[in-house]
């Protein structure tokens, strides 16, 4: 679950930035972090500290708060919140050895 926040929340700053028309170089100059970390955030491929979600959503003009709503709003819209239900763990024993009496299956251990 934590790979589909990380993933969400990249394509929700990536959209944003875009949507602002600005590039990752301005918005590492607005945002005081650097052009690859903002390139890293985009991809996926980087965590992002709540200290630096902060300094970007400030530079994206959006509430930190909102960008996180928007990232929650995308993974359930994606998917990754399906509930399963469990399944029931397999017998440990093949149908054939449960059909046989403990008592059989005693003797032909010895």
């Amino acid at each position: 679950m934590h790979d589909q926040l990380v993933f969400a929340l990249s394509l929700i700053l990536r959209e944003r930035r875009e949507s602002l028309e600005i590039s990752q170089s301005d918005l590492a100059r607005k945002s005081g972090l650097h052009r690859s970390y903002i390139g890293d955030l985009e991809r996926g491929s980087r965590n992002i500290s709540v200290k630096n979600l902060s300094r970007l959503s400030s530079a994206l003009e959006v509430p930190a708060s909102k960008v996180l709503g928007m990232a929650e709003k995308r993974m359930v819209a994606d998917g990754p919140y399906k509930l399963k239900k469990k399944k029931a763990a397999p017998a440990k024993t093949s149908a054939r050895v449960a059909a046989k009496p403990a008592a059989k299956r005693k003797a032909a251990s010895k």
